[in-house]
């Protein structure tokens, strides 16, 4: 439970989430509740199509020794619930508890802070404009389109849009803009930072989306029209677009990594089957084990995370000696497995209240 929340919206989130299908687990000692938990269905992008998936949200303990031992009585309760409901993937907080229960950490989230002379007006594009409730059905076919391309993020649905549209103000701290042509929307971006559109103010770039062609030019010329409103510009860059490359070579940048949702895998076997077609596997005392036409081989179920999450490749595990079995079968893993986008933009709109 997030501090500095009140009871009454702590009460409405809860509600909120039973009322969507997410469910609020909580443990009893002695008659007592000394946890709970907040878990919201969910479905995450990986290989070009929507994992079934859930998302922890919120969770409270009570102070106290065991408490770490509840923790993961909860968490064991919430995977066999979303486990029955056919889920792959769970979510949690980047956050120690989640670390000391098995979850591994996702992919680091490049966020570049940059100050606004760096950026320069040298790009012919559509201007971004403030989006208007008309927009949204292109904002969300754009998304749905790349997010599935990219890999690793969340899916929005029409409510989800509707919510991330009425957080937005005239006067911040949030403002939703958008290159519109024809109807059709070429990029967007979440912005935060008080009146973040006039204020010599730190500009956050929560999230930005392009369409992969046209669309870069107005989100670089959206940055670069910030000049001189703000002292500093804040947003994450995926490190496999070309914008990467350029941002390196204009001037001074400085980076900072901040890091997406730890994950653990609810089904290890659905994963193997779906990224490495005709391997048998299994899973046994926290290993998977699968079976190659050259040998048997194994790897935690934490390094297997890792791998879906994109903080650690094939080959690495390969050479780290997390792979153990058959050197023919280790070897034929790391070549096979696949190759997926490690970068998910912050779910702008979903964030605990």
């Amino acid at each position: 439970m997030q501090p500095h929340l009140s009871k009454p919206a702590w009460l409405a989130h809860l509600q909120t989430i039973l009322t969507t299908g997410g469910h609020v687990c909580g443990l009893r000692v002695a008659g007592q509740l000394v946890a709970m938990v907040a878990v919201e269905p969910a479905e995450i992008a990986w290989r070009q199509r929507w994992r079934p998936a859930a998302s922890i949200t919120g969770l409270a303990v009570l102070p106290g020794p065991g408490g770490m031992g509840r923790v993961r009585t909860l968490v064991r309760a919430v995977v066999a619930l979303i486990q029955a409901q056919g889920a792959v993937l769970l979510l949690a907080d980047a956050a120690p508890w989640a670390t000391a229960v098995g979850f591994v950490p996702q992919a680091p989230i490049p966020y570049w802070s940059v100050a606004p002379d760096v950026l320069r007006r040298f790009l012919h594009c559509e201007p971004m404009r403030p989006v208007t409730a008309d927009d949204l059905p292109a904002l969300a076919e754009l998304y749905e389109r790349r997010a599935l391309a990219l890999g690793g993020s969340q899916r929005r649905h029409t409510a989800d849009w509707q919510q991330l549209f009425d957080q937005r103000s005239p006067m911040g701290p949030l403002h939703l803009v958008a290159a519109m042509r024809d109807g059709d929307c070429l990029a967007y971006a979440v912005v935060r930072g008080g009146d973040a559109l006039s204020n010599r103010v730190v500009v956050s770039i929560d999230e930005w989306l392009d369409d992969g062609r046209t669309g870069l030019p107005a989100v670089v010329s959206f940055l670069s029209q910030l000049q001189g409103r703000a002292t500093a510009i804040q947003f994450p860059v995926p490190p496999d677009r070309p914008f990467t490359a350029w941002l390196t070579q204009t001037g001074p940048v400085s980076a900072h990594l901040t890091f997406g949702p730890c994950l653990h895998i609810i089904d290890p076997v659905a994963v193997i089957t779906e990224a490495l077609p005709g391997v048998a596997a299994t899973e046994q005392d926290g290993r998977v084990h699968l079976s190659f036409p050259d040998g048997m081989m194994s790897l935690a179920g934490t390094v297997l995370a890792s791998l879906v999450a994109g903080s650690l490749d094939a080959h690495t595990a390969l050479a780290q000696g997390e792979l153990t079995g058959d050197a023919t079968a280790c070897a034929a893993f790391a070549e096979r497995w696949p190759t997926t986008s490690s970068f998910r933009f912050p779910q702008a709109g979903r964030r605990f209240p």
